[in-house]
């Protein structure tokens, strides 16, 4: 906990320091005359491909559920050793599979929110293009690790049919590649600067950054965006890369209810 709050404290406190030299926000607004892009990348067919694959392994864990022990290792320790067993029962079984399912439609709907429900600051342009290259690129990174941790839960589910063991099964490939996926994404959106503003294009535009057009007064803290009369549900960050919610859109709060209740149940399963 030291990290998150000693970063946080440098970060306000930085903050407060140079909020005297801030810019007023554009008044100008730009708009589109064609309709806002909303078609994954690949489509809906793509977007299927990570929930086949963990009901593939469903219905294969269903074809052999007598292979499967009736008491199986689901955690070890920092010794290699268990200290966490389920049993062969329909939650211990395909919990991992459902978890993996919930966690990918979470990605999809993300995904789906930053085409669909997402302000756009550039509409043409070296800027606009470039703002859009950024957006595909962060929906199509979602969409990756939609079928990266569908592949994970895959695993952890395939583990229901191995014997009981005394040593853990090997965590430290899924740990590389989550680095080496970590790794991409993130040089993957160094590279393009938030709302791409680091691209060759928006440089060769000449154009000075927008920026978000919000006014100050409606980033709490300087990190949570609370803007009731605005009807975007997802914003672009004003520190770090990639996009918020916005915790004044009604959606926003029936979505962390629905995080708040599932992640009950899933504990709840689990505990039972």
């Amino acid at each position: 906990m030291l990290q998150p709050v000693g970063g946080f404290i440098a970060y306000y406190r930085a903050r407060q320091r140079v909020r005297p030299h801030a810019v007023v926000p554009a008044t100008v607004r730009e708009a589109a005359l064609t309709p806002h892009e909303v078609r994954l990348p690949g489509g809906w067919t793509v977007q299927i491909g990570p929930f086949a694959l963990l009901a593939a392994v469903a219905v294969w864990l269903g074809l052999h559920w007598t292979e499967i022990p009736d008491r199986f290792p689901i955690h070890w320790g920092m010794n290699g050793q268990p200290d966490n067993w389920a049993t062969r029962s329909f939650i211990g079984v395909f919990l991992p599979l459902l978890t993996g399912a919930f966690f990918c439609a979470l990605l999809g709907f993300f995904a789906h929110a930053i085409l669909r429900w997402s302000r756009v600051i550039r509409m043409g342009g070296a800027a606009g293009e470039s703002e859009h290259y950024f957006r595909r690129t962060v929906v199509s990174i979602l969409v990756a690790a939609e079928y990266f941790l569908a592949l994970v839960f895959a695993w952890a589910g395939i583990l229901d049919l191995s014997a009981v063991r005394t040593g853990s099964p090997g965590v430290f490939p899924i740990l590389g590649l989550s680095l080496s996926f970590t790794v991409v994404v993130t040089l993957l959106l160094i590279r393009a600067g938030q709302g791409g503003s680091r691209l060759a294009g928006a440089a060769a535009g000449g154009v000075i950054p927008a920026g978000d057009r919000t006014a100050d007064r409606y980033w709490k803290l300087g990190l949570f965006y609370v803007n009731g009369e605005d009807p975007a549900l997802m914003v672009e960050k004003r520190f770090g890369i990639g996009y918020t919610i916005n915790f004044g859109h009604p959606g926003a709060w029936l979505m962390i209810g629905t995080l708040v209740a599932v992640a009950i149940v899933l504990a709840a399963s689990r505990l039972h």
